[in-house]
């Protein structure tokens, strides 16, 4: 490699690092979720989600989310034939950031959620 290619590289793994820096930290909820789509298994269309687990200490433990709750919307948008993509860029929020969701119970009673993102336990 020339040395002119090699500091090249150089420069854009910086920038690259630079740029993941200046993005912020990725945020954690504490919940897991069960999907249920169809489609291709990359980027399936969406049918339903469903909290699987929540984890004790977590924002959402600390919020009424319990497990067999089903999100029926992010942000204000509808999950059920979005595709999964979507609704994960939607969703994704920086440590301090803010995610409001819609959530149903199995009794069929309906109630909403502000989540802060925290930084993921180690």
């Amino acid at each position: 490699m020339r040395k002119q290619e090699w500091i090249r590289c150089i420069a854009a793994a910086l920038l690259l690092w630079s740029a993941l820096a200046v993005a912020g930290e990725r945020g954690w909820f504490g919940f897991g979720l069960k999907f249920s789509g169809e489609g291709f298994f990359l980027n399936p269309t969406v049918k339903s989600i469903t909290i699987g687990s929540v984890v004790p200490g977590s924002p959402a433990a600390r919020s009424p989310i319990a497990v067999g709750d089903t999100i029926y919307r992010v942000e204000g948008v509808p999950i059920a034939g979005r595709k999964a993509n979507e609704l994960r860029s939607l969703a994704e929020r920086q440590v301090g950031q803010t995610l409001h969701v819609d959530l149903r119970r199995p009794s069929g009673e309906v109630y909403s959620v502000a989540l802060v993102a925290v930084t993921r336990p180690d």
